[in-house]
């Protein structure tokens, strides 16, 4: 298993995307239903209300309008336009 695997996968055990999104201010428009998380996408600066949908429990994200989704990894380097 590639060093960086083991990495990432401590960190989403250690991170929750709510404090991801937090730190980055993008939750502010995002509305709470359950476990969920859901708004116009935050990263794209999108206004559809629902599209944009962050599952707390499972820590994954998705923006069904333009940027695709993911897990915290992923939405980091979303936000931050950077490789692994």
């Amino acid at each position: 298993m590639h060093p960086s695997a083991t990495s990432f996968r401590h960190l989403k055990g250690q991170v929750a995307i709510g404090h991801i999104l937090s730190f980055y201010g993008l939750d502010s428009k995002l509305k709470r239903r359950g476990d969920q998380l859901l708004g116009p996408c935050p990263l794209h600066g999108g206004d559809n209300p629902t599209a944009f949908r962050v599952h707390l429990g499972r820590g994954l994200w998705h923006c069904f309008t333009a940027c695709g989704g993911g897990d915290i990894v992923d939405l980091i380097r979303k936000i931050e336009q950077c490789s692994y």
